[in-house]
């Protein structure tokens, strides 16, 4: 086993935070295992120390991982009767999720909007989004049945812009790859100005019909 494999689970079993997320950066294998087969999740989550068991979770620690007495970090925790840890690893074996559509509102080249990502499952889950915009993560949710995330998005580029969207929860995870129309913010603004104008022109025709219809015959 390399030092710093020692180091990440040392810190993990000490509750360190911020050495076992500086470790975790530097590229240690984040379910590296000692003689007994423990993983840092396994000593965080016998120790209590959650804040440090969401960071390895977070980070793609593996649940599952049984020791050499066939225990899972969840098995751990149970015995030491941290239940706060207990509830949330056992939240992460449950969480189910599947996308069931997206959709987004018109879109400008360096303005904010926003897409919707129609969601499917249970338990807590994270969505991730890669491609030319910048965007506010909207943190762990929780999800029970079907539900809709609002995501503010921000196209860095116009035209045709592929992102692609990941929700995660637990084990499992689901992507979809999806196009975004992105106009230039000239553009967007003719249309709007155009959209306004169809429009009143329908509401000044529906406003001649209603006069048409009261007309005496």
């Amino acid at each position: 086993m390399s030092s710093l494999n020692e180091d990440l689970l040392n810190a993990a079993k000490r509750g360190h935070l911020e050495e076992v997320r500086r470790l975790l950066d530097k590229g240690v294998d984040v379910n590296a295992r000692d003689d007994w087969w423990k993983t840092p999740l396994h000593y965080a989550a016998d120790g209590g120390h959650l804040s440090v068991v969401k960071l390895l979770v977070e980070k793609g620690a593996d649940v599952d991982a049984k020791n050499k007495e066939g225990k899972t970090p969840l098995d751990l925790a149970k015995k030491s009767k941290h239940w706060d840890v207990v509830n949330f690893l056992d939240a992460i074996k449950k969480a189910t999720v599947e996308i069931i559509d997206v959709r987004h509102s018109s879109l400008s080249e360096g303005l904010w909007g926003k897409i919707s990502v129609f969601i499917r499952g249970g338990g807590k889950v994270n969505i991730d989004l890669e491609g030319d915009v910048d965007w506010i993560d909207p943190g762990e949710i929780s999800i029970n049945g079907e539900d809709t995330v609002e995501i503010p998005v921000k196209p860095k580029i116009h035209g045709e812009v592929p992102v692609k969207i990941t929700v995660k929860g637990g084990k499992t995870s689901a992507s979809r790859i999806i196009w975004l129309n992105v106009n230039t913010q000239g553009r967007a603004e003719v249309i709007s100005a155009g959209n306004w104008i169809n429009r009143e022109i329908e509401r000044i025709r529906g406003f001649l019909r209603e006069i048409e219809k009261a007309r005496p015959i």
